[in-house]
């Protein structure tokens, strides 16, 4: 089946708003996660002195928002990215 899109009617017509809307409608409703993988260690700001570890293993950071995650991940130079999710995930 042919579902229309907006853009197949004139911009700001009756047709082309109820296309959007259908595609509005049948949007699966699930959330949305948003990944960067940062290779670049971070200055530590806790207090106290910094963690022997710091920038020597992999973290994960995430961040939740109404309909979705922000997650960041640090992969120490020299570890390869799945390794350092798999070690990540583990902590």
């Amino acid at each position: 089946m042919n579902i229309p899109k907006p853009g197949d009617f004139p911009v700001g017509s009756v047709e082309s708003r109820a296309a959007m809307r259908l595609q509005l409608s049948n949007q699966s409703g699930e959330s949305r996660v948003l990944e960067f993988v940062s290779h670049i260690s971070r200055p530590w700001r806790g207090s106290g002195a910094e963690p022997e570890e710091w920038n020597r293993a992999p973290r994960v950071i995430e961040q939740s928002w109404d309909d979705g995650v922000m997650r960041i991940l640090y992969v120490p130079p020299g570890m390869a990215e799945d390794k350092a999710r798999k070690v990540a995930e583990e902590r």
